[in-house]
């Protein structure tokens, strides 16, 4: 249990890795520019919203953050939302 519970910490390292660097603007949910709720502001932040929230919900991260549709990225980030949901919470959890 210690052993899957430490692979899941850095399972979902390497997810907030490539979140951050490629996807951080997904995650601002905010209508309001003046005071945006990022959720990534930085790399320890994103982690921690990945663990809580992403391992959390029933759907993974795709969920949580906002919609990819008609964005450049949006074959990336469908593909980063099905793996992470495969990986973490089907096969981790």
């Amino acid at each position: 249990l210690v052993m899957t519970v430490g692979l899941l910490a850095v399972v979902v390292y390497l997810y907030t890795v490539v979140a951050f660097n490629f996807f951080r603007k997904f995650y601002n949910k905010s209508e309001d520019e003046d005071e945006p709720d990022m959720k990534c502001d930085d790399m320890m932040t994103c982690y921690l919203f990945h663990m809580y929230v992403g391992v959390r919900a029933g759907g993974g991260i795709g969920d949580e953050i906002e919609d990819p549709a008609g964005d450049e990225y949006e074959l990336y980030r469908v593909v980063f939302d099905i793996t992470f949901f495969f990986f973490v919470i089907v096969i981790l959890l």
